[in-house]
């Protein structure tokens, strides 16, 4: 072999110089060690897939000891279990760790040492390229909320090849029915990652969960939503609030959410923008949250204590009122208003008394009872109101109605907002005040006065719109107690000390 060394300077050949060499290839002395690595029988270079083993298999000869060894190009070497003492041959399984987007190389080397010397060889392998991938599971799934309500949903996510959160760009939430349920996606980093979900009308729908790798790649999970209506309350305007028992009128989450509507119990008077009082015996709750709500927007007045027992009854105003003159109407009379404007005065009162199963108007009939005057409507028995009641001027005129029984108010009596009374005058019953249901979907009922009774039966369910109105509302009427009856309040005696 000829070998020839050139200097520098323009002329190629300056300072050139030539020499033969001669390589002879010797073989072996007697006894050196040999060694032949294989990687599924071959000398390689192979190509694998990270997580899936391949064989390694070894002979050598002229040794006593072996030592296994794995160089790569990423740290820890992508080969694992290819690392130590050896015996002299042998052969076994190695896996090849996961490269992430390149590929990598590993050189697998064995090297044996005997008497005769040291001995190596090596197979190179490389390691294919894997995309990290992801899955994200929804937790609760499902998720059952009410209209108006919110709840959390939280996506866990398991990046594959083994990751961490550094390898997700971001997590989005959204709903498949923004009229079901709307979610937002979480402002926080990893590795937990929740949603607000917030319930917007009954129905059911999916939310999806999709997480964003630095890579490019979105990875999708979903869960369901079941979003029922919120269940049936009640509220007060600037009247008092008395319970012998519990006080609960569970005000749904989604009042709070909604500009025409006041999450709370007693809304104030709009004269004197001012609340009343909430008395109760055992309990209140005026929220479907954990939380049990307020009972008005500016003074919390809610008191809890003892109430007598119930002494304004019929019989008490009965005897309040003998003497009065009455017109008596047949056992189970409809009381219309033809009935009510001939009725004559005692005192500047009308007093009328009926038996039996007495209603307010009839169904089909006329829709309006109206009063004209001022009148008081006994009845021993029980009543339904089928008709609006409507007072004329309830700044002079006045209307009330003593039950003895039960007052049933009939479903189909129903107010268009929450401002505007189906039903006014002052109700008072020994029994139940029921304000009646259709069973399925009820409209409002606004009674404006005051309503006084041994228990109540709030029966409505405006299913959808119990988001954000009242299935009752009762309004306070000052004018109608400034026109009260002296005749039906209670008489106190009056100790005056005078002169003997």
């Amino acid at each position: 072999m000829r070998i020839i060394a050139q200097g520098g300077g323009d002329d190629p050949d300056y300072c050139s110089r030539d020499a033969t060499v001669t390589v002879t290839n010797d073989p072996l002395p007697p006894g050196f060690p040999t060694v032949d690595v294989k990687v599924d029988g071959t000398d390689g270079p192979g190509v694998y897939v990270p997580g899936v083993p391949f064989d390694v298999s070894w002979t050598s000869t002229d040794t006593t000891a072996c030592t296994a060894y794995s160089y790569g190009s990423y740290q820890p070497p992508l080969a694992t279990a290819w690392w130590g003492a050896r015996a002299t041959s042998g052969s076994q399984q190695v896996v090849a760790q996961p490269a992430f987007l390149a590929y990598k190389n590993d050189l697998l080397s064995l090297t044996c040492t005997g008497p005769g010397g040291r001995a190596s060889d090596a197979v190179r392998i490389t390691t294919t390229p894997i995309a990290p991938a992801a899955t994200i599971t929804l937790t609760p799934d499902p998720l059952n909320i009410a209209a108006g309500q919110t709840g959390t949903m939280v996506a866990n996510i398991n990046v594959t090849p083994p990751g961490s959160a550094a390898d997700i760009r971001e997590v989005r939430f959204s709903s498949g029915d923004s009229s079901v349920c709307t979610a937002f996606s979480p402002d926080i980093t990893g590795p937990n990652y929740t949603s607000t979900i917030t319930g917007a009308g009954a129905g059911s729908t999916t939310v999806t969960g999709t997480v964003e790798l630095f890579s490019g790649e979105t990875f999708d999970g979903e869960a369901e939503v079941n979003v029922t209506a919120p269940g049936p309350w009640w509220q007060v305007t600037g009247g008092e609030v008395i319970s012998g028992s519990n006080l609960i009128s569970r005000i749904p989450q989604s009042c709070a959410l909604s500009p025409s509507c006041s999450d709370s119990l007693i809304l104030n008077d709009p004269i004197s923008n001012r609340p009343a009082t909430a008395i109760y015996n055992d309990n209140y709750d005026f929220s479907s949250t954990a939380t049990r709500g307020t009972v008005s927007a500016t003074n919390q007045w809610l008191v809890r204590a003892g109430t007598r027992p119930n002494i304004y009854s019929y019989a008490f105003f009965n005897n309040l009122a003998s003497g009065k003159n009455f017109t008596t109407l047949p056992n189970n009379a409809t009381v219309r208003t033809p009935d009510i404007a001939s009725a004559p005065l005692d005192a500047g009162y009308s007093w009328i008394r009926a038996t039996g199963n007495v209603s307010l108007g009839e169904p089909g009939g006329s829709p309006q009872v109206l009063v004209n005057k001022k009148a008081i409507l006994f009845v021993d028995g029980d009543l339904t109101i089928y008709d609006e009641v409507r007072i004329g001027n309830t700044a002079s005129d006045f209307f009330m109605v003593v039950v003895s029984g039960d007052i049933d108010v009939d479903p189909s009596l129903v107010s268009p907002d929450t401002t505007t009374p189906a039903i006014q005058g002052i109700y008072t019953c020994d029994g139940t005040f029921s304000t009646g249901t259709n069973g399925v979907d009820d409209g409002i009922l606004v009674v404006e006065g005051s309503v006084a009774a041994s228990a109540f039966n709030l029966e409505r369910d405006l299913v959808n719109e119990n988001t954000d109105t009242p299935a009752e509302h009762f309004i306070y009427s000052p004018a109608l107690i400034s026109n009260y009856p002296s005749a039906l309040a209670e008489r106190h005696l009056i100790w005056r000390e005078v002169a003997p």
